[in-house]
C-alpha cells in the first residue's frame, strides 16, 4: 500500500488519509496491522487515517481535522483510550458521541470501571470487518451523514 502521508509523524503508521469527500474515520490503535486492515478493508467508504500513538491520535482529534468518527483501542502504550476519551469529551465534547471503543477485554481495575461506565459503542475484540462496517455505518446514519455506497447487510 502506498503511504499517504508526505511525512509520517513519529508514532504514526502514515496514516493520513487524502481528501475525497468520504467519511472521514481516525483509527486509534498500537498494532499497526490492524489499522492496516481497517484502512484497506474500508477504503471504497471511508477516508480512514491510522496513528498508532495515543498521544498523537489524541492530537489530530482535537486539531482542526474534520474527523466523523474515531475508533480508539482501550489499551494504548503511551495512554489509555479512556483517557482519550475523557480529553476529548472536555474540550471536544461533540466529538463525544463519535467516539467508538475498541477492546480485546479491560485489563485492570480502571479500565474495567471506565468499560463498565461507558455508554458509546464497543468493538470487541476480534472482530470482522462487517461488524466494523454495521457498527461505523449505523453511527454515520444517525448522524445524518449519507454514505455513497450502499450499507451492508
Amino acid at each position: 500500500m502506498e503511504n499517504t502521508s508526505k511525512t509520517a509523524a513519529p508514532g504514526s503508521t502514515g496514516g493520513v488519509a487524502e481528501p475525497t469527500g468520504l467519511p472521514q474515520v481516525l483509527v486509534i490503535d498500537d498494532e499497526p496491522l490492524l489499522g492496516h486492515t481497517l484502512r484497506l478493508g474500508l477504503r471504497d467508504s471511508l477516508n480512514v487515517s491510522v496513528e498508532t500513538s495515543g498521544e498523537k491520535g489524541l492530537e489530530r482529534v482535537l486539531g482542526s481535522e474534520p474527523f466523523e468518527l474515531v475508533l480508539c483501542d482501550l489499551s494504548l502504550p503511551d495512554k489509555m483510550g479512556a483517557d482519550i476519551f475523557r480529553a476529548i469529551s472536555k474540550q471536544k465534547p461533540e466529538m463525544a458521541a463519535r467516539f467508538v471503543l475498541m477492546t480485546g477485554g479491560p485489563v485492570g481495575e480502571q479500565a474495567r470501571a471506565f468499560v463498565d461506565s461507558y455508554s458509546g459503542p464497543v468493538l470487541n475484540k476480534p472482530f470482522v470487518l462487517s461488524e466494523v462496517e454495521r457498527l461505523v455505518f449505523a453511527l454515520l446514519e444517525e448522524l445524518g451523514r449519507s454514505l455513497p455506497l450502499t450499507r451492508p447487510a
